[in-house]
């Protein structure tokens, strides 16, 4: 088999090419999954702070609707 110069170069300059958007595609999918688990832990807790204060509006109704109950 033979080879030129040319065609070993364009070989590995394809290669190359094919390596450099793979990373950059990882680098891409790597940022996205970090924005979507930052978000999620925002919305994870905004929602422990309304449950936390449903429980507690709950528990102060309930002790001034029945303020004698044992």
């Amino acid at each position: 088999m033979n080879v030129s110069p040319t065609v070993l170069f364009a070989a590995l300059g394809v290669a190359l090419l094919v390596l450099w958007a793979w990373r950059a595609s990882a680098r891409r999918a790597r940022r996205a999954a970090d924005a979507a688990r930052a978000s999620a832990r925002l919305l994870s807790l905004a929602g422990r702070v309304v449950a936390g204060a449903a429980v507690l509006t709950g528990m102060q109704w309930l002790a001034f609707t029945y303020p004698g109950a044992p």
